[in-house]
């Protein structure tokens, strides 16, 4: 689906494309607002505790419209404003405008999963989860000039180091577990929610209880991600990470799981450790073959 908020009168317009997986219904779409329409929002990503937190929001009064997840953050940030990010889990990227106090308020998940960037300009302030949404600007609001360090990063590793820099000179990332808030003059206050703490008490704990919160805490990661209205599957390599997923999403289901794996036909395919890996578990084992010839011509 797709949809646009436009307030032509605060100058405010809010475009998403939506993935359907949680709520598949009208009711689902985006932008997605608050019973008075005076607080608009756009989410890209996932809210993996909706379903405690949407109770506890009715109880309170607030009135749902849908079954979305990301219901929760409007209603959630009519309870609690900008704290709503101190009780969300999940990964997002979002845009909220606050029609009451006229604020705009952009933020991002603790770890950046999801992208997030923005530019500023004395035209106004543009947020998009990629950059390449810029090309649609006029060239004096984009003028698409590179930032040659960014690009040298992005081209050498394949990734920019440097958290704020992207690969155009005027284009930023906000930084994860962040959120800005932005005044009807465009004045612009940064405010970091979340960070990684290292914990002092580590040392205190033996082998045994270690290995029992660490696959407490995996386990409960792996069914919050569980919760879907299409079917869902693990990628599986075989390797580490994605063994220990696949073996606790199936853990977690009576049915066997979907598991896929890409092989190639060199030394460096996947999947006899993959096979090996489904087999225990009892998955459904679905191969996709990737030819590189098929890659470069797509390329």
């Amino acid at each position: 689906a797709e949809g646009i908020y436009a307030n032509r009168k605060d100058n405010i317009y809010l475009g998403h494309r939506r993935l359907s997986i949680i709520d598949l219904s009208v009711a689902g779409n985006q932008p997605m607002a608050n019973e008075d329409g005076t607080i608009q929002t756009v989410v890209n990503g996932e809210f993996y505790n909706y379903l405690a937190l949407r109770p506890m929001l009715i109880s309170k009064g607030h009135v749902f419209r849908s079954q979305s997840d990301s219901e929760v953050l409007v209603h959630g940030y009519e309870e609690w404003g900008t704290d709503v990010f101190l009780h969300l889990e999940g990964i997002y990227a979002v845009a909220l405008w606050d029609g009451r106090g006229k604020r705009l308020i952009l933020a991002r998940d603790p770890l950046g999963v999801k992208p997030l960037v923005y530019m500023e300009t004395e035209a106004g302030i543009f947020f998009s989860s990629e950059a390449q949404a810029f090309q649609a600007l006029p060239a004096d609001l984009f003028p698409r000039q590179f930032d040659r360090s960014g690009l040298e990063q992005l081209v050498c590793f394949q990734y920019i180091y440097e958290p704020e820099k992207t690969a155009y000179r005027n284009v930023r990332r906000l930084l994860p577990g962040t959120f800005q808030v932005y005044d009807p003059k465009g004045k612009r206050e940064t405010n970091q929610f979340w960070t990684l703490t290292a914990r002092k008490d580590l040392n205190e704990v033996d082998l045994k209880t270690a290995v029992e919160v660490l696959e407490g805490s995996l386990t409960k990661a792996v069914r919050s991600q569980m919760v879907s209205d299409v079917p869902l599957g693990v990628l599986l390599s075989g390797g580490l990470d994605s063994s220990v997923v696949a073996a606790l999403a199936q853990k977690s289901r009576e049915t066997p799981i979907l598991t896929f794996t890409a092989g190639f036909d060199h030394a460096l395919d996947e999947r006899p450790f993959a096979r090996e890996v489904a087999e225990y578990v009892g998955s459904r084992r679905q191969e996709v073959m990737v030819d590189p010839r098929e890659i470069n011509h797509s390329l």
